[in-house]
This record gives structure tokens, C-alpha cells and sequence, in this order.
């Protein structure tokens, strides 16, 4: 049996992607990762620096085939 592993945003619960967001205009790095539904960044979490996108968690599924 295979593990099917899957990332989601740990603030709002949906499915992620390793895709930077779709038009991102904020100085600095652009995240590495974004909300499947609409592309946008990982909801936001208070940082040692202010405000970041969220890392993504992982989240392993048995797949039954």
C-alpha cells in the first residue's frame, strides 16, 4: 500500500499546493506556497517579523486501491 500525502493551509484548512500565489505585490520573498481554490497565499500567522503566510502541514492518507 501506497501513503498519499497531501498539504493543507493549518489556519483555514484547505488543500495546498507548492505554487507560488498568483499576484503577489509584497516586498520580499514571494511564498512558496498557495490555496488550491483560488491561488492565493496561505492565510496569514503572526511571526517573530510581523504577519507570514502560513507553512503549509502535511497530512498522510492511506490509499486503498
Amino acid at each position: 500500500m501506497n501513503d498519499l500525502v497531501t498539504i493543507y493551509c493549518p489556519e483555514c484548512g484547505e488543500p495546498a499546493c507548492d505554487t507560488p500565489p498568483t499576484g503577489w505585490i509584497l516586498p520580499g520573498p514571494t511564498p512558496g506556497y498557495s490555496h488550491v481554490s483560488d491561488g492565493t497565499a496561505l492565510c496569514p500567522v503572526m511571526t517573530g517579523r510581523g504577519y507570514s503566510p502560513a507553512d503549509p502541514i502535511e497530512h498522510q492518507a492511506r490509499r486503498t486501491v
